[in-house]
């Protein structure tokens, strides 16, 4: 769905209009805001990592070094790895910040990588430093909006859950706090369903713990 799309349900329902929202408007900016605020709730909500959040990066890592300069940008919307770092055939395993001059201290030659800097300025460091393509697995930021033209869909398998939480935000500004109650009830139930769906796994799928994984030490 696209944001305009979901706006325009926002307004339809809460004045009981057929009229187009007008973009520009204050009552419309605010909503605007309302609706990232309730996307953001999704994206952070606690133990769950949404299928629709994961995405793999490729570039090119110049001197062992990768970032939004040698990057074109491209490291915007990521929040932290989800996975190896790959360089070929050769894998290497993410290592905190903190903890890098420890490991090479201990194994020189270990294959590790980490991330610095902070969101709209991160940068991959790879050791032993190597310059050449690479993929990585990692957890992206949600799309949220400033303008409601936007053409990129919403994320969420569900923007349902948007929409009655901006109207339980909508009707509590109007002091209409039992019809507030009742669009929260739905939406904490649209977000209970997206959570349950995230964590099913396909249909044939074995989703039991290896036996090798039951106890440490065997």
């Amino acid at each position: 769905m696209l944001i305009a799309d979901l706006m325009r349900k926002i307004y339809k329902r809460f004045e009981k209009s057929s009229d187009e929202p007008d973009n520009t408007s204050e009552d419309y900016l605010v909503r605007l805001e309302y609706v990232n605020a309730e996307i953001e709730k999704w994206e952070n909500e606690i133990g769950i990592e949404w299928k629709e959040l994961f995405a793999t990066l490729s570039g090119t890592l110049v001197n062992g070094v990768y970032n939004n300069n040698t990057g074109a940008g491209t490291l915007e919307n990521f929040k932290r790895p989800a996975g190896f770092l790959r360089i070929g055939e050769d894998k290497y395993e993410y290592v905190r910040p903190e903890q890098v001059e420890k490991e090479q201290r201990e194994n020189p030659t270990k294959k590790i990588y980490t991330v610095t800097g902070s969101k709209g300025s991160y940068s991959i460091n790879v050791y032993p430093a190597v310059s050449g393509d690479f993929t990585l697995d990692y957890r992206k930021r949600a799309t949220t909006y400033s303008t409601g033209t936007e053409t990129t869909e919403i994320e969420m398998s569900d923007p349902s859950f948007i929409i009655h939480g901006v109207l339980s935000q909508l009707y509590q500004d109007d002091n209409n706090n039992s019809q507030a109650s009742v669009e929260m009830q739905i939406a904490n139930q649209k977000m209970e369903a997206m959570k349950l769906a995230n964590e099913m796994p396909p249909f044939w799928q074995d989703n039991t713990v290896p036996s090798d994984n039951i106890a440490f030490g065997t």
